[in-house]
């Protein structure tokens, strides 16, 4: 699967503590099938913590962390 990142881009600073991770999967035309995602985060980009298992949407609040640190570097993956 390839997917096309909307937001937050890389290296987009965000000022907020509740992001919005939004995607669309790119896929052929007329496709029609239903897809699941799993959602990883974190501060590290080789150490993602899976906070999201067959989600079925292409958007996903932040709501595992109450505040987000500043001036960290927050990674996310889609799969």
């Amino acid at each position: 699967m390839e997917f096309l990142i909307i937001s937050p881009q890389n290296t987009e600073t965000i000022n907020y503590n509740t992001p919005i991770l939004r995607w669309e999967l790119l896929t052929d035309d007329g496709d029609t099938t239903s897809y699941v995602f799993d959602i990883k985060f974190g501060t590290s980009d080789t150490e993602l913590e899976l906070i999201a298992t067959n989600y079925n949407s292409n958007a996903y609040a932040i709501s595992h962390i109450q505040v987000l640190m500043p001036n960290t570097i927050y990674y996310w993956q889609v799969i």
